[in-house]
């Protein structure tokens, strides 16, 4: 194992041993020629001094997975790569390594490689993590932290690896996954599958193959060669009696899919997608399809990994001749996602069945388009399917509506309302960032959001607060103004139609603030391209 100190780490390691009396450790010359050497086995490592206590904070070279020890004394920071050793080795366990695999890798620290820092791209991952580990201890203080905890919650933080951003965790079992590969570890990767991966609700084979059967079924017809994506049909579900809205893609010869969008949310996100007035700025771009998406893909075009691993399961990938059918879900702030739950397989099952019944029934006709108000349904009356007209809901009937969110803080009313003019009008929003988080393993990546105050004309940003979770969005927002005003009290504040001005209305009558709704923001648009153009 090689260890790469920086010069406050190695300067404390020399002081540690000559205070404990032990063999001191010999700084080796910094290897210059790498291109051999296998970097799962690097650690750079740093120091944190905290009132005579002393935290060592490791993170992996290739995988950048984070291992934080302390707190010591400065005579046991001499004993830092044996302790290392223990709590990674605790860690390796919690994430079902096997001893083989655990002895195998930790033997090497028992006669370590230790050297000054060897690369600057390697010190960045490493400052992130002592930075974070800095600020859980004054935020806990160094007494009461523990390490062992935060080692796993740092190693689940999404950091930038080869210009993306990526899991430590995960780049730690890829690289092992691939060693198992080529022989170095055992045969890991099968117990990775077996043991690391949670069960999810996963869909038996049995359920795949029947969905791909209608899929398949939907390739030979080709619908897109006769009917549009204006001609819906709806299918009911027989417990909830909650519609779910297919369309069929591709009759301008560019796309070839169907969509099924389910409930009041599914039929909304299409509405969006179909209304060519609805243009929502970039920023809200991962907020239109919310639906269950199947391309057919033509043979030279990039099949996601997912389905293309779950087909060649299935022995499936030839199976439509030249198209490859690629499912996908979409939900609002996530990225495209190819697993689907058991219960999701088994109802888009039941809806092309359904759907390709009214087709076939429609065969050489017109279905009614969605511009008439009524569409071609299929729903269970008495234990039989029966086809019939759908009287489509209008948009604004299924549009939620939201109910003006109270603001009870009347010692904050107060003070903003004495609080010094500002004159000024802020734009406020709520904007997607493209960058991706994925807070565990094999849960959906999501995009994080942003709460953005800005003030018109100059484009200066007077706040901007980040968060993850939807539920948390009117807190945020209400914070975000509130900041704003404390620093001088805008005579306007901007937002979006049918966007936030349920959560700041009644802020803004408190507060003496005029609120106006326009149809876009340019100065939120121009400040998330900025910060979109630096993510790339």
């Amino acid at each position: 194992m090689r260890f790469h100190g920086t010069n406050k780490l190695l300067a404390t390691l020399k002081k540690s041993t000559k205070l404990s009396g032990k063999d001191a450790f010999s700084i080796e010359p910094v290897e210059t020629d790498t291109k051999d050497l296998d970097e799962l086995f690097d650690w750079h490592a740093s120091m944190i001094e905290v009132d005579e206590d002393y935290i060592v904070t490791f993170v992996n070279d290739l995988t950048q997975l984070p291992v934080i020890i302390g707190p010591l004394s400065l005579e046991d920071v001499s004993d830092s790569f044996e302790l290392f050793k223990k709590q990674l080795q605790t860690m390796m366990q919690k994430q079902h390594f096997g001893d083989s695999e655990i002895q195998t890798y930790l033997e090497s620290v028992d006669n370590p490689t230790v050297t000054k820092s060897i690369s600057r791209a390697k010190l960045g991952p490493l400052s992130a993590v002592t930075s974070d580990t800095n600020a859980r201890i004054k935020e806990l203080g160094s007494n009461t932290i523990d390490t062992s905890l935060l080692s796993e919650e740092l190693s689940e933080v999404p950091r930038i690896k080869d210009g993306e951003v990526s899991m430590p965790i995960e780049n730690w079992f890829d690289a092992w996954v691939e060693r198992s590969d080529d022989q170095t570890f055992s045969d890991f990767s099968e117990k990775f599958d077996e043991q690391w991966i949670p069960a999810l609700n996963d869909p038996s084979q049995e359920h795949w193959s029947k969905l791909y059967d209608q899929i398949d079924q939907v390739s030979a017809m080709k619908p897109w060669e006769n009917f549009s994506d204006n001609e819906w049909i709806a299918v009911q579900h027989p417990e909830t009696k909650e519609w779910t809205y297919c369309t069929i893609m591709g009759n301008d010869g560019s796309f070839k899919g169907i969509g099924l969008f389910t409930g009041r949310d599914g039929l909304n996100s299409l509405y969006t997608i179909y209304d060519q007035e609805n243009n929502l700025p970039d920023y809200l771009s991962h907020t239109k399809q919310d639906g269950i998406i199947i391309s057919y893909l033509d043979q030279e075009e990039d099949l996601d990994q997912d389905n293309a691993d779950r087909l060649a399961k299935m022995d499936r990938l030839q199976s439509n001749g030249s198209l490859k059918p690629e499912v996908m879900k979409h939900t609002p702030g996530f990225i495209p996602w190819a697993i689907l739950s058991d219960e999701e397989v088994e109802w888009s099952t039941q809806v092309i069945e359904q759907m390709l019944i009214v087709l076939k029934e429609s065969e050489g006709q017109t279905l009614p388009g969605v511009m008439g108000g009524h569409i071609m349904g299929r729903c269970l009356v008495e234990n039989q399917w029966i086809t019939e007209e759908h009287v489509l809901p209008e948009q604004n009937q299924i549009a939620e509506t939201k109910e003006k969110e109270r603001f009870k803080n009347d010692i904050a009313v107060h003070q903003i309302k004495r609080a010094p003019k500002a004159k000024n009008t802020v734009v406020l929003d709520v904007a997607y960032t493209k960058s991706v988080i994925q807070e565990h393993p094999h849960e959906r990546p999501f995009y994080p959001m942003l709460v953005l105050g800005i003030e018109r004309g100059n484009g200066m940003v007077l706040d901007v607060k980040p968060f993850s979770n939807a539920s948390e969005m009117k807190q945020i927002v209400q914070k975000c103004l509130m900041d704003i005003c404390s620093k001088g009290k805008p005579k306007e504040v901007l937002v979006r139609k049918n966007s936030i001005e349920w959560i700041i209305e009644d802020f803004c009558e408190k507060t003496n603030i005029k609120l106006k709704t326009v149809d876009r923001l340019e100065e939120v648009e121009a400040v998330m391209k900025e910060i979109h153009d630096e993510q790339i």
